[in-house]
């Protein structure tokens, strides 16, 4: 199957513009990268559904006010979080890595619950089939739990 590749796959109304920072530790190099905010950067992120990156200001709004709306919004390189061993071909090593993120979510209205946020890991950036509601962009009613 080769090097496992991990796409970065974060689900939220908004990000704020002060903080979105991933650090992948791996024994002989680190992946850091940090975001103040998106303006500059779309090239680095995808952008899939409602998502979009307002140009006022730099924010990645994923959702709108709409009801059963899906955004998201990937960091477009790999990340390795798995290799194998230069001594044994047959060992995998397993990198830790650590997140931080700062995120608002407004509710459509007083007293109502409503929007999510999931932050996951994926292999891929793709989605097919994805449904909003409890399935939070991420599953659907025939693979949820699977």
């Amino acid at each position: 199957m080769g090097i496992a590749r991990t796409y970065l796959l974060v689900f939220l109304l908004f990000l704020s513009p002060n903080a979105f920072k991933i650090s992948v530790l791996a024994e002989a190099a680190t992946t850091e990268f940090t975001f103040r905010g998106f303006k500059g950067n779309q090239t680095e992120i995808q952008t899939e559904g409602a998502a979009e990156i307002r140009n006022s200001d730099g924010l990645l709004r994923l959702t709108n006010r709409d009801h059963n709306v899906t955004g998201t919004a990937f960091y477009g390189k790999p990340i390795r979080l798995r290799d194998r061993s230069h001594n044994n071909s047959s060992a995998i090593k397993i990198c830790s890595f650590s997140t931080s993120f700062v995120f608002v979510i407004i509710p459509s209205s007083p007293g109502n619950g409503g929007f999510g946020f999931t932050f996951t890991l994926s292999p891929t950036p793709y989605r097919p089939g994805a449904e909003s509601a409890q399935y939070m962009g991420l599953l659907n009613r025939s693979n949820n739990g699977n």
